[in-house]
């Protein structure tokens, strides 16, 4: 719905471990330890890809999809890729890839929190 500014640094998030994941019909949560924490709330679609493999979670669609998240519990995020439009690549220690998307019109896509800081809502 809004993208993200060019100069965005989310930066913060590398080396955060992912500690916990909640999963509602509606929304995916991943909750990360390291510096003040960050919580990354998904609310449209992601997808997941392990090796050649993709899994899509999409809000309101099957939750069990999210399940393939599991495999991320203890790793750390190594790299983190934004675009203008809105997408968030990030990158896990065990080579896995989780992609976020900002193409729901009108609705929030997903929101970032860091600390006490502003979220980034986007």
């Amino acid at each position: 719905m809004y993208g993200l500014p060019n100069d965005v640094d989310l930066s913060f998030l590398n080396g955060m471990e992912l500690i916990q994941i909640c999963v509602g019909q509606y929304q995916v949560q991943l909750h990360f330890f390291g510096g003040k924490g960050a919580t990354i709330s998904i609310e449209h679609r992601m997808t997941h890809r392990v090796k050649k493999k993709v899994t899509v979670w999409e809000e309101g669609k099957t939750p069990s999809a999210a399940s393939s998240l599991l495999l991320l519990l203890g790793t750390s995020i190594v790299g983190v890729k934004t675009k203008e439009d809105g997408t968030l690549r990030l990158q896990f220690s065990n080579k896995d890839e989780v992609v976020i998307f900002d193409d729901s019109p009108g609705y929030e896509a997903y929101t970032i929190n860091h600390g006490t800081d502003p979220p980034y809502v986007v």
